[in-house]
């Protein structure tokens, strides 16, 4: 049973619907929430949409699923599977137009989950996941963190003017000593790919410069980027956009 706010919310109760269906199979993704006047819910996705989530509540008849209009959710909470399930994304994947009530927990959890997708080699959904991430958060980490990764999938993908694009606003955001290891790699790569080698070495050698030195498969990835650096001629290019110049 769903507790109910006292007095009741008439207006959600007449908008909540009991439906007679049969179980769908995507109902396994456990999800909490709360409404605008106070009700809280709870049970496993059943599926979603712009105007409705659909829910199958615990001790309830496998038959019965909860229909709560979006316009009256305040918040959810999205418990993500540790691992997760063989049909996890595509299950995820119903709750992405609700994107913009996933409360900050849930939303911290996704970009964990994101970080898991290069190494499956998944670039399109992680394009998709980070370009809706850095579109509805509004926490500046949140979105920079979304940005950046979405950035790595513009470049897995092919897509250089959208990944420029994509860096100008990363590059002017962080001083080049504060940068990601992660951005340092982006930017080493489009440099490379313009023919500025300075611009390459500078941005391939920095997360090494730092106390302490970065660590991780990216700072290992710009390592192994180095040597092929360091055997090409000296050539700044004109072409220096969206990167910031080395001291």
């Amino acid at each position: 049973m769903i507790p109910l706010p006292h007095p009741p919310d008439l207006r959600l109760l007449a908008g909540i619907t009991l439906l007679r269906l049969g179980l769908p199979a995507t109902a396994d993704l456990p999800l909490s929430g709360r409404t605008r006047g106070g009700m809280e819910f709870s049970g496993r996705l059943a599926g979603a949409t712009a105007d409705a989530l659909q829910i199958l509540p615990p001790d309830s008849p496998e038959s019965s699923l909860l229909g709560i209009p979006t316009d009256a959710i305040e918040s959810l909470t999205i418990l993500f599977p540790d691992p997760p399930s063989p049909r996890f994304e595509d299950h995820i994947e119903r709750l992405l137009p609700l994107l913009y009530l996933w409360d900050r927990p849930s939303r911290e959890a996704l970009l964990a989950w994101m970080d898991s997708l290069p190494a499956a080699g998944d670039w399109p959904r992680l394009h998709l996941w980070t370009t809706a991430l850095a579109g509805s958060a509004t926490e500046d980490a949140l979105r920079q963190r979304a940005a950046l990764l979405k950035a790595r999938s513009l470049h897995e993908l092919g897509l250089f003017i959208q990944l420029d694009e994509e860096l100008e606003p990363l590059n002017k955001a962080v001083p080049p000593l504060e940068a990601p290891a992660l951005l340092c790699w982006l930017n080493a790569h489009r440099a490379r790919a313009r023919g500025d080698t300075e611009q390459a070495r500078f941005w391939a050698r920095l997360p090494a410069l730092r106390i302490p030195v970065a660590s991780g498969s990216v700072a290992e990835q710009l390592q192994a980027f180095l040597p092929s650096l360091e055997a090409l001629p000296a050539a700044s290019s004109t072409q220096t956009a969206a990167v910031i110049p080395a001291p």
